[in-house]
């Protein structure tokens, strides 16, 4: 009997250990960490696809989902009702949720660390007779109001020694429609990025002027809601880490990823052969004078009602890997 008694105990002994640790095991499962990211079917998202398709993304304690969107419309629809955590987009639309009163953190550039990554293009149409910069003083420039697409062509043309009233555009807000009309000669000339803008050239547009020499006008930069990111700031940083992996991988070898841009973020088919895949730039956080150019731009928009500054936009630097 004592020996039947015993064994009971042990057994009961054993099963409420076993009981502990599947509430520790369901304990740790229910601390794991959920981050959505939204992002848009582009080049800049090479990175984050890399890291999902190679597991680098696979962590204990973080689980990582990105939601593709159509537009960077919804995007933001999806951003400012709490829908995601995080989106990819650029400086200017992070100031537009910060002066709308959503507090966001930039957390990493993604493209656009240097003016070489991430080109941005003006074109003329292909019967068009302009072949040169100067010929695009006063003539009707396609762009995106309010946008990175026209912040880039304000700021490189004034560089380029125009003045404010000799530089003109027209609204044609969606990039598809702007190309299909440039390169049927219903736009004189159109801003573009890549990679439509080496379809448009391959297609026979006249490539007058990018970004890839002078100032650094535009970056794709990850930004967080600014509650999110300092509640979980080990996970964005094991996120960085992460992406920091599939840079390394996409640098060493650009072309082999060809197919996953084509899948991922609509390479057109015409110039996959042809198109020279992106080196990408290692997380950190972009530089003041980039993003002061930015807000200044904005503020002579009166596209702020708030005064916004680089340090209230950008996340410190702890979060780097």
């Amino acid at each position: 009997m004592k020996k039947i008694t015993s064994a009971l105990l042990m057994l009961a002994l054993l099963c409420v250990i076993a009981g502990c640790s599947k509430k520790e095991t369901s304990q740790k499962e229910t601390k794991k960490t959920k981050m959505t990211i939204g992002v848009l079917p582009i080049e800049d998202t090479l990175p984050f696809f890399v890291a999902e398709e190679k597991g680098y993304f696979e962590s204990d304690d973080l689980e990582i989902e990105m939601v593709t969107f159509d537009s960077a419309h919804e995007r933001d629809a999806a951003f400012q009702a709490g829908k995601i955590d995080a989106f990819l987009g650029d400086p200017i639309a992070a100031a537009s949720f910060e002066n709308a009163g959503k507090d966001i953190s930039i957390a990493t550039i993604v493209l656009g660390a240097t003016p070489e990554e991430g080109r941005f293009a003006i074109f003329a149409a292909p019967e068009s007779n302009i072949s040169s910069v100067e010929q695009l003083k006063g003539t009707e420039i396609a762009v995106s109001n309010n946008s990175i697409i026209e912040y880039f062509v304000d700021e490189l043309l004034l560089s380029k020694g125009f003045d404010k009233s000799e530089i003109r555009k027209i609204e044609i807000a969606k990039i598809p429609v702007r190309l299909d009309m440039l390169l049927s000669n219903q736009a004189k000339a159109a801003a573009l990025p890549d990679p439509l803008a080496s379809l448009a050239e391959f297609k026979g547009a006249k490539l007058i002027i990018d970004d890839t020499q002078g100032q650094n006008l535009t970056q794709t930069i990850l930004a967080f809601d600014q509650k999110y990111l300092k509640e979980h700031e080990e996970s964005v940083r094991e996120l960085l880490k992460a992406l920091s992996k599939a840079v390394d991988d996409i640098n060493e070898d650009p072309e082999s990823f060809k197919d996953l841009l084509v899948e991922k973020a609509k390479l057109p088919e015409p110039i996959k052969e042809s198109y020279k895949v992106n080196k990408f730039p290692q997380p950190q956080l972009p530089k003041q004078e980039d993003i002061d150019r930015v807000l200044e731009w904005m503020d002579s928009k009166d596209l702020l009602d708030k005064d916004i500054t680089y340090q209230s936009l950008v996340a410190p630097s702890k979060v780097l890997p």
